[in-house]
């Protein structure tokens, strides 16, 4: 092989290792940009199911209010 072709060569297999180092740096950061959007999702989910629980707990607390429930157990104290 010829000097010229070696240079050559030896160029690309530089600019390929360059961009295989770059590329490998991004993919580190979009993992860690994955993982802070898992963590948010959960606090999410986990505030939703707060949210829900609530809403079941009055709509709950409403019914057995209507039904005279409660009106009951003061009777009986």
């Amino acid at each position: 092989m010829s000097k010229q072709k070696r240079k050559n060569v030896d160029n690309r297999v530089e600019m390929l290792e360059h961009k295989v180092a770059k590329h490998s740096e991004q993919i580190s950061k979009l993992f860690s940009k994955s993982e802070d959007t898992n963590l948010k999702l959960d606090k999410i989910t986990h505030t939703l199911n707060q949210i829900r629980w609530t809403f079941y707990g009055a709509v709950g607390y409403y019914a057995i209010s209507e039904l005279g429930f409660i009106s009951t157990l003061k009777l009986l104290q």
